[in-house]
């Protein structure tokens, strides 16, 4: 019994990856969802650095805005990760053979690890601010 439930669910997986990755709707899929990602960094930005634009002149504030903006927006990571969100779609085979599917899945995990990043920017955002866990 649990046999044949593993096997099923084992080709209802399989079906729904290759599905995934013969689809021509993925790369749109995957970019709207990175898109909606940015969307929602952008008020957060705000939100935890209200006072970007007058920042006064003393030290503890500037090194305040720049601990909690390498901490949560690591730039260089931030930067690598949103490009390859994007990037890797520009190479998307629409109509894959058999080879090319392995490579579509490839860059289908590429884009994956990028919306993974900026899911994780957005949780410790969303956990300083609601002042539940302070650990960054």
């Amino acid at each position: 019994m649990i046999n044949l439930f593993l096997e099923n669910l084992c080709t209802l997986l399989s079906d729904i990856i290759f599905i995934v990755l013969t689809g021509s709707k993925t790369p749109d899929l995957v970019q709207g969802l990175g898109i909606a990602l940015l969307t929602i960094l952008i008020p957060l930005f705000i939100a935890v650095f209200p006072n970007t634009l007058s920042i006064t002149k003393t030290k503890f504030k500037t090194l305040d805005f720049y601990v909690l903006f390498e901490e949560f927006f690591n730039y260089k990571k931030f930067i690598f990760y949103t490009f390859i969100i994007f990037f890797s779609l520009l190479f998307w085979a629409e109509t894959p053979k058999e080879h090319f599917i392995y490579f579509n899945f490839f860059l289908f995990l590429a884009s994956i690890t990028g919306i993974a990043y900026l899911t994780q920017i957005i949780i410790k955002i969303f956990r300083w601010l609601k002042d539940e866990n302070w650990a960054l």
